[in-house]
C-alpha cells in the first residue's frame, strides 16, 4: 500500500502517472515508440473482431438504431475517501485506475440495459499521444492528439468488477503492444465513415475517457476555478453510454452523456448509481485477500 506519509492527492496523481503500478502495466513513450504502426495487421484484426462480434451477439440485445435523438447530461462524483480506497485496491490488484473505471461502466450498462446476460460489449478506450510527439510540444501551446481504440470484451453474467477490469486490461495492453493506438489515428476516420455510411449498426456500447487531474492553474487573477465540467456530444450511431472522468480535489468527477432516444433520465441515473456502487466497494470481488 501507499506510504503512510503520502497524502491522498499525491497518491492519486502518482497513480494516474503510472508511478505506483508495476513496470508491465506502464504505458510510457519509450515503451510505445519501439512498436511501429502496422495498418494492414490492424485492419485484419478489426475485420476478424467484426465477424466474431456478429457471431457472438446472435440472439442477444444489440444497441438499437434511432433516426434522431438529443444528448442529455449527468454529473456525478466519487468522493475522495472512496477514490483513495479504489486507487489502493487497483494497485494491489496490479491494474490501472483507467481499467477499473471502464469495467465499472461496462458492468453497469450490462446489468441495467442487458438484463445481466452474457454479451460481447464494444467499448471505446482513449489514449493521449501528445507526450509522444517529436519534437515535444511546450506546455504553453494548445494541441491535442488522441487515439480512439475500440475493443470487444465479453461481459459474463457472473463477472465482478475485477474480472471485467482484467479482461479490459488484457485487451487494451495487447492492442498497445501491437501499436494499434498509432494505427487507429490514421485509420479511425475512414472506419467511422464506413460505419456511418452504412447506418446499420452502432459504433459501440460504451465509451470512457479518463483524463486524470487537470493541468491548469486554479487561480487566474481575481478569478478562482472551483469546478470543471466537460461533455463530448454523441450521435445516434454512437455508443449508448459515454463519460469523461477527471480527478479534481481528490474526487473522481464523472461527466456523463446519453441520448434521450436510448434512455430516460431515471434509467441513466440507475446506470450511474450502479457504476458508483461498484467503485465504492472496491475490495469486493473474486480472489481478493
Amino acid at each position: 500500500l501507499a506510504p503512510e506519509h503520502m497524502n491522498p492527492m499525491e497518491l492519486l496523481e502518482r497513480a494516474y502517472a503510472f508511478e505506483l503500478f508495476p513496470d508491465e502495466m506502464r504505458i510510457e513513450p519509450d515503451y510505445l515508440m519501439i512498436y511501429f504502426p502496422n495498418e494492414r495487421g490492424f485492419l485484419m484484426r478489426q475485420m476478424a473482431d467484426e465477424i466474431s462480434y456478429r457471431v457472438r451477439s446472435i440472439g442477444t440485445r444489440r444497441p438499437p438504431i434511432h433516426p434522431r435523438g438529443r444528448c442529455r447530461i449527468l454529473c456525478r462524483s466519487l468522493g475522495a475517501e472512496d477514490t483513495t480506497a479504489l486507487v489502493r485496491t487497483c494497485r494491489r490488484r496490479r491494474l490501472s485506475l483507467n481499467n477499473a473505471l471502464n469495467a465499472a461502466m461496462m458492468l453497469a450498462v450490462q446489468r441495467q440495459l442487458y438484463g445481466g446476460e452474457t454479451i460481447p460489449m464494444r467499448h471505446f478506450n482513449f489514449a493521449n499521444l501528445r507526450p509522444l510527439l517529436k519534437p515535444p510540444v511546450d506546455d504553453e501551446h494548445i494541441l491535442s492528439l488522441h487515439s480512439m481504440l475500440r475493443v470487444t470484451v465479453s461481459v459474463r453474467a457472473e463477472d465482478d468488477l475485477w474480472t471485467t477490469a482484467g479482461d479490459v486490461n488484457r485487451a487494451v495492453t495487447g492492442s498497445a503492444r501491437r501499436g494499434d493506438f498509432f494505427s487507429s489515428v490514421s485509420l479511425s476516420a475512414a472506419m467511422m465513415r464506413i460505419i456511418l455510411g452504412q447506418g446499420t449498426q452502432r459504433m459501440g456500447t460504451t465509451a470512457l475517457a479518463y483524463a486524470g487531474p487537470p493541468r491548469m492553474p486554479r487561480v487566474f487573477g481575481s478569478t478562482e476555478v472551483i469546478g470543471l465540467e466537460v461533455f463530448v456530444s454523441n450521435l445516434t450511431l454512437g455508443p449508448e453510454f459515454t463519460a469523461q472522468v477527471r480527478l479534481i480535489d481528490g474526487e473522481l468527477r464523472w461527466n456523463i452523456v446519453y441520448l434521450d432516444c436510448d434512455l430516460d433520465r431515471a434509467k441513466a441515473e440507475a446506470i450511474s448509481e450502479e457504476m458508483l456502487s461498484l467503485l465504492r466497494n472496491p475490495w469486493r470481488g473474486k480472489g481478493f485477500e
